[in-house]
């Protein structure tokens, strides 16, 4: 099951700057090369990883301390969609065009093995509740939720026609955000989806942080370069603003708790990190190409790219930001 890929590692420099354009960090860029363009990644936070999925099926573990060593999880046979892992890192979800959800044994990198695969048409986004004991899938118009036993999955509910084709789906504490891509908005009790409040709102991809619903909204050219920030409390969700600034499509974003920030990636070659709450531009760097997805821990940004590379950015420099606004 575990196979060893061969690594290319190019290290050019690269250089931060805040909002008023001042040069206040340079970053080292590690760029390691994939056989296909990235779809989806997901950043360690209690070990030293990174794992990647491509448009042709790589699955793939990086250990990232020191020498980055990549191993091979074989098994899918199309696109990953998305991926997830448990609280303890010990197990990696991961959903494929391939009509599957595999579950993996990721614990020991010298034991890796797909432990579970089950049937799922077209799985498209993977979130666990905060208690990481449902794992929720979206396939087409239908929201599918499992309970997590040991290596086993138990069906536990599955929600229909909640709206048109599900685009999005995000959860923070015991909310769950879904949204068609098109006009539609919704958040819901986790534990009853019908329990929504719907938003006649543009919705595309989606970010939760503690206080606030983040969307790309594809309804205009103009929109697709900007994030709707809109506040969001237990009686009621209110329109706030944007996060403007991209010259090109917003084609990605995560919110980093460990700085509360939220970091956008685009098709103008830019990342870009923002403050929620005041809807400014903290800093922005340049990327290597139209940005296809971000991913973070409480240490570095990963940004994935359509030519198969990514690059490993510190966020030392956020928390020095974050740090002088405190003092």
């Amino acid at each position: 099951m575990k196979k060893k890929l061969f690594i290319i590692l190019l290290i050019p420099s690269g250089f931060l700057y805040t909002a008023d354009a001042v040069k206040i960090h340079e970053l080292i860029k590690t760029v390691i090369l994939h056989e296909s363009p990235i779809t989806c990644m997901k950043a360690g936070f209690r070990k030293n990883r990174l794992y990647t999925g491509t448009e042709k099926g790589e699955l793939v573990l990086w250990q990232t301390g020191g020498e980055w060593i990549g191993h091979r999880l074989s098994g899918h046979q199309s696109k990953i969609t998305d991926m997830q892992t448990d609280e303890q890192e010990e197990r990696l979800f991961s959903a494929s065009t391939d009509h599957t959800i595999k579950v993996w044994d990721v614990g020991d990198v010298k034991a890796l093995k797909m432990i579970l695969s089950i049937d799922c048409k077209d799985p498209y986004c993977l979130a666990f509740d905060n208690r990481h004991k449902k794992l929720y899938a979206v396939s087409s118009d239908t929201i599918k939720v499992w309970e997590t036993q040991d290596d086993k999955l138990k069906e536990e509910s599955t929600w229909s026609g909640l709206c048109g084709v599900i685009h999005s789906l995000a959860l923070v504490d015991d909310s769950l955000c879904y949204s068609d891509g098109k006009t539609l908005l919704a958040i819901s009790d986790a534990s009853n989806l019908e329990k929504n409040r719907k938003l006649w709102t543009p919705g595309g991809l989606l970010q939760l942080d503690e206080g606030h619903i983040f969307v790309i909204t594809p309804s205009s050219e103009f929109d697709k370069k900007r994030v709707k920030v809109l506040q969001r409390s237990s009686s009621q969700i209110v329109d706030c603003a944007y996060c403007e600034g991209h010259t090109d499509t917003v084609t990605c974003l995560t919110y980093i708790k460990a700085v509360k920030l939220l970091c956008t990636g685009s098709a103008d070659k830019t990342i870009r990190f923002w403050d929620p709450e005041k809807l400014a531009l903290v800093a922005s760097c340049n990327g290597r190409g139209t940005v296809k997805c971000l991913t973070a821990n409480d240490k570095e940004l990963y940004a994935g790219y359509e030519d198969g590379a990514i690059e490993r950015w510190s966020l030392g420099f956020l928390q020095e930001l974050n740090a002088k606004e405190e003092a």
